[in-house]
């Protein structure tokens, strides 16, 4: 087990979240392309070389808003 501090804090889940992406083969990610901690991760997936699988949310009339973006950039 791997603790990034004894009190959770923004700081904390950032370096938790960090550490589960540097140690993983793949990245699979639901994003709907804004800002915030989903892109932050997808940044630092590719920064690392690790393989990242862009899945775009589904809407409310449950449809998907795009297509699936693979970690070379094509879609399908």
């Amino acid at each position: 087990m791997t603790a990034a501090g004894r009190v959770c804090t923004r700081s904390c889940m950032f370096q938790r979240d960090r550490y589960l992406v540097v140690n993983a083969d793949l990245l699979l990610a639901v994003f709907s392309e804004q800002k915030g901690g989903t892109r932050m991760m997808i940044d630092i997936a590719r920064d690392e070389g690790i393989q990242v699988l862009i899945v775009p949310p589904v809407s409310e009339q449950g449809q998907r808003d795009g297509s699936v973006e693979y970690g070379d950039g094509k879609a399908c």
